[in-house]
This record gives structure tokens, sequence and C-alpha cells, in this order.
């Protein structure tokens, strides 16, 4: 259980008229079991957590501190981790887009890391996942590949968002549960994708807030029904599905894996049983359009 405390002033947690006080501005919510708090939080940076994290809001509960914003003398703000100091601040100037970037990076790369110890059960994955007629597909590659494009592109087709870059799975049961951020694309898909719902940007980055997709809210795993590793040659424009072998299935699972030291046999034996069980394929992505049509045809 961690409090990710987000507040304008320094917060002393032995206070309980200062909990409450800062209680009043505080946004709740809770990921895989795991509840935090941001308290405090005001205007542009409020709004963006709302959009960013909405689909898991919850009641308050108490909980112990762990991230607080602090204001500083000269009007700059930044973010302070209990376990690894200072992890953001802003910028000299007064650029919120650039800021907003930054502050969204340096928090939910802190908070993957604190889902990941708090829940070391599950075997996280860097990789999309999306989920049709009761069952997910996994789609694995190296950033900039496109995983975030597709998956955006494979909602419009039918197709439940359930995360675009962390996949936690629940080895025995072998099935998949969500991280429903808001979808984060790089750039504006090509044509027939590129027109997008209502989104906020960042310097670099759109989001698309859950609301706006095609999601099922679920906080259940959903089975695994095929895993997909996702690749780009830079010639071909026809995209082809390749089915490969458990063998090499398990070993481009483990190269996306996130916390594999944190299970039995330094997570090689989880990968095993994963692709022992879940047919896994090679994708040579070409145009987006019929890479995406590829999989709405898909069985699996």
């Amino acid at each position: 259980m961690r409090l990710f405390c987000l507040s304008d002033g320094i917060i002393e947690p032995s206070r309980d008229w200062q909990r409450r006080a800062l209680n009043l501005s505080s946004l709740h919510f809770s990921i895989l079991g795991v509840h935090f708090s941001i308290a405090g939080t005001t205007g542009h940076l409020r709004e963006l957590l709302l959009q960013n994290f909405a689909d898991y809001q919850c009641p308050p509960a108490e909980v112990t501190p762990f991230f607080t914003i602090r204001a500083r003398p000269d009007g700059r703000q930044t973010i302070e981790s209990l376990r690894s100091g200072t992890i953001w601040e802003t910028g000299e100037t007064d650029d919120m887009n650039a800021d907003s970037y930054f502050f969204l990076y340096a928090l939910e790369k802190e908070l993957t890391l604190e889902l990941q110890r708090a829940r070391a059960d599950l075997y996280f994955v860097h990789a999309a996942v999306l989920e049709r007629h009761g069952s997910c597909i996994l789609i694995a590659a190296e950033s900039g590949t496109g995983k975030s494009t597709t998956a955006f592109a494979l909602q419009q087709l039918g197709f439940s968002y359930m995360s675009d870059e962390l996949a936690p799975i629940d080895v025995a049961g072998t099935s998949v549960f969500g991280y429903r951020h808001a979808l984060c694309l790089k750039n504006a898909p090509p044509e027939p994708f590129a027109e997008l719902p209502a989104h906020f940007a960042t310097e670099r980055t759109l989001h698309i807030p859950v609301s706006e997709l095609n999601s099922t809210a679920t906080n259940d795993p959903v089975p695994l029904g095929a895993l997909i590793f996702l690749q780009r040659s830079g010639t071909n424009s026809i995209p082809r599905l390749t089915p490969v072998s458990p063998a090499e299935g398990a070993a481009r699972l483990y190269a996306n894996a996130l916390n594999a030291l944190a299970h039995p046999n330094s997570g090689l034996d989880a990968v095993a049983e994963i692709a022992d069980r879940v047919p896994a394929w090679t994708l040579d992505a070409g145009d987006l359009e019929a890479t995406c049509r590829l999989l709405e045809r898909f069985n699996y």
C-alpha cells in the first residue's frame, strides 16, 4: 500500500489536521490493488493526473505518503520520492507542455517500479494488451516500433484497450491485468486512423484518456490468448504473421520482461511456462491499416 502524496507545501504526516486539510484536494487511485493518493494538486497538474489515471479513481484511504510535490521559494516545483529522492522539477521556462511531459514520464516511471515491488507475484512485461471475445493478445516490441499506434488502431477495429505499454501477467492463471492509463502516442497515426478523439498534448506526446477509447473497465485479469512480437524490417509493405516455437516465444518474451529477477530462476521458468501454454507469432508490420486488418482476421 503506497500513498503518492503530492502537495504544494511540505507535508508532515504526523499532523492530523494537516492531513485532513490536504485530503480536501486529494486525488485517490488504485492500480492492481495498490492504493495511492495525490494531495494538494491544483490547476494544470491536477487536470493532467485526472485525465491520465481517471479509470483508476477510487474512494480515499489512509496510507503512508510516498511522493511529495514541494513548492520552492523561486516558484518552481519538485516531486520527491521517499525512496528515490527528487525525480522531477519544473524547468526554468513557463512551457507547461514541456513540464507536463517530464512530470508524467517521471511519475509513471516511479509508479511502474512501485507496482513491481508491491506486486512481485506478477510478471511485468513491456507490451501493449488488447482484448477481444474474452481473451487478449499481448503485443511486445522495442520502444518506437509502434505498439501504442497499433493499439490505438486496433481499438477502432473492435478490440478493447487494456494497455499500451505495461502487461502485468498472472503466470499461474495465464492471464493479464490491464494498465489503463491514457494511451500515449508520439505522433498522430496515418489514415484511416488519423482523426483523434479528445486528447491532451505535451511537448512530445499525445495522450488519449480511456474514456475516449473502446475499453472495458475491469480490474480482473483476462485470459492470455496469443503472444505477438511486433517487428519492422523497413522493406516489407505487406504484413506477415509467422508462428514461432515455444522456445523462441519464451526467449522473445524474456527480452521484454521488466521484473524477471523477482521470480524463481531469474524469471526463466515463468516465460517458459507462459510460452508453453500460449501460442506465439512474430508480426512483420507493414502499412498500419493492413497490419491491423491482419490482426482483426487473426483467430487466436
